[in-house]
């Protein structure tokens, strides 16, 4: 049923080549899941979380003569850690499960294409793999997301 979707949905996409067809879409949702990461998230707190987990890495380098100093800073560091990650969850949950149809319909597709990929890669989602995490790199770079 949403093989159907999928294909008159992508199938643009699939004109030209199954490889180059895979590059576009995972660029395609990779900025997709990007955007909605940016504006379901609270960029300005994860900015500042970061810079302190930054300072505190910082004070921590300098506090190698002082383990029991630095023992507290670890645990301060752990904290605002965690929290950085709670308020970062919120954007991916709300894209996994459509990301998992897509995926399903993308597994379905490509299983069993050998698309030679930089000449030696042939499977599907390690190509999806490699492309989305430089796309998406790129990408939290150029929006500057936290």
């Amino acid at each position: 049923m949403l093989d159907n979707f999928f294909n008159t949905i992508f199938y643009p996409f699939m004109l030209i080549g199954k490889l180059y067809g895979l590059i576009v879409l995972s660029i395609i949702l990779t900025f997709v899941v990007t955007i909605i990461y940016k504006y379901t998230t609270k960029q300005k707190l994860l900015k500042d979380l970061k810079d302190e987990i930054k300072s505190l890495q910082k004070e921590m380098k300098e506090l190698k003569g002082n383990p029991k100093k630095m023992m507290e800073v670890q645990a301060k560091m752990t904290e605002i850690n965690l929290k950085y990650m709670g308020h970062s969850f919120k954007g991916s949950l709300i894209t996994l499960i459509p990301m998992l149809i897509v995926y399903g319909w993308l597994r379905n597709y490509y299983t069993g294409t050998p698309l030679n990929f930089l000449g030696f890669i042939d499977n599907w989602i390690w190509v999806y793999i490699i492309i989305s995490f430089v796309a998406s790199t790129a990408f939290r770079k150029i929006l500057k997301i936290y």
